[in-house]
């Protein structure tokens, strides 16, 4: 951080605390009106931290979140082993436990980053299940409101010397060193391979099963009828994302053309398939919210660009919902950047930039904002508002010319 910022001062400004309303949040007074009102405002840590050293670069802002989750959001994780499907399931598809910025390498991975994150409830059981063929188990945690922070899959290799297991993904640090460390007291080969393994046999459509994508080597299966076999030999394409493998039965939702199943794109919106060309012409990419939507949930908001000019970007609906990026001006009935809306207090609503200039003024005694028809002149020239002069109408006075002047005193 650079030396000249008085980070003191600003503390003290901003007085930041842990917000009692919000879990993980960070609460500041964002002005000198919200400090004697006693009003803080609940923010992301990140968000906070920006807000109140905008001089700070991206990648300290994320260390001084990191470090404020791990300081005061750190998890109290339990430990869980099973070879039950539904277990496989859950560890897969329940609910997340709040994801921080972790270091990932091949055995330590993102539980964000995982293609099979998701519940698949367009399938009769969730692909996870497939490793419940006896040779698998699941190594996962839970934090102290039961949402999975971390998960591994062990191949239990009976007939081997040693057990093997898969890349463990975690939406912390802590997490993943939860099962890294379980693993090690167990003598676990955390590069394993599980080749020789043997999945479920979950038929789907005509020839497809429903099965993972699987994170080591190999990644194809055979068919021996009763299960499927991990092998380098194998006909079955195990790298698919989509939850079923060598279902050949696909067709685009959009135009109906068939697709094969390495090639289509699943729409979590619609929860259909689509050929690419297609899913393209009716979804687009949520910059803000860091997900693809259908076109029918696309919204516009804008912003003000480096020349001074209004430039209207595609949102989807849930970031404006659920974001704070963006919030919604009743002046022109748009949603605008965060950081170019006004909020003002005096009409309890945020002002677009545009309209601003055009209606409203900052008063030179508080950094308020008021609408023009509020708007009146001092002797030395300072621009108020009628409020603020009737709060102290004992002191002034109006002369001939509508300027207000300081009355005399003995």
């Amino acid at each position: 951080m650079d030396n000249t910022c008085k980070w003191n001062h600003r503390l003290r400004a901003f007085q930041p605390m842990r917000s009692n309303i919000a879990e993980g949040k960070v609460s500041i007074y964002q002005t000198q009106r919200d400090r004697d009102n006693d009003r803080q405002v609940a923010m992301r840590p990140a968000r906070a931290f920006s807000y109140m050293f905008p001089e700070v670069d991206h990648k300290q802002i994320i260390t001084l979140t990191d470090s404020f989750l791990q300081e005061f959001a750190e998890r109290q994780l339990t430990l869980h082993v099973s070879q039950e499907a539904e277990d496989f399931s859950l560890a897969y598809s329940g609910k997340q436990s709040p994801t921080e910025n972790i270091h990932t390498t091949y055995n330590r991975k993102s539980s964000a980053h995982s293609c099979m994150r998701y519940d698949f409830d367009n399938l009769p059981v969730h692909p996870a299940t497939a490793y419940a063929s006896g040779d698998f188990e699941i190594v996962y945690t839970t934090d102290q409101n039961g949402h999975i922070a971390s998960r591994c899959v062990v191949y239990l290799n009976e007939e081997g010397d040693q057990k093997q297991a898969g890349p463990i993904y975690g939406v912390s640090e802590q997490a993943l060193d939860v099962i890294s460390h379980h693993l090690i007291a167990r003598s676990v080969n955390l590069d394993g391979h599980w080749e020789g393994a043997k999945l479920k046999r979950i038929p789907y459509g005509s020839s497809g099963f429903i099965a993972p994508y699987l994170d080591p080597e190999p990644r194809t299966l055979t068919d021996d009828g009763k299960h499927l076999i991990i092998s380098h030999r194998g006909e079955i394409d195990a790298s698919n994302y989509s939850g079923v493998l060598n279902d050949y039965d696909c067709h685009c939702y959009e135009c109906g053309e068939g697709v094969h199943e390495d090639d289509y794109w699943y729409s979590e919106c619609t929860e259909e398939r689509y050929c690419e060309s297609c899913y393209h012409d009716t979804h687009f990419y949520c910059e803000s919210y860091g997900e693809h939507f259908h076109n029918d949930e696309m919204r516009t908001a804008y912003y003000i660009n480096r020349a001074g000019h209004r430039v209207s970007v595609s949102v989807s609906r849930a970031a404006l919902d659920y974001n704070d990026d963006y919030v919604y001006c009743e002046s022109d009935g748009e949603w605008w950047s965060n950081d170019d809306a006004l909020y003002c207090e005096y009409e309890n609503w945020y002002i677009d930039p545009i309209t601003y200039k055009a209606d409203y003024f900052m008063s030179d005694w508080t950094d308020e904002i008021y609408p023009n028809d509020q708007m009146c002149t001092t002797e030395d020239g300072h621009i108020v508002s009628v409020d603020e002069i009737n709060e102290h109408f004992d002191e002034w006075y109006k002369n001939d010319k509508d300027i207000y002047c300081r009355k005399e005193t003995e």
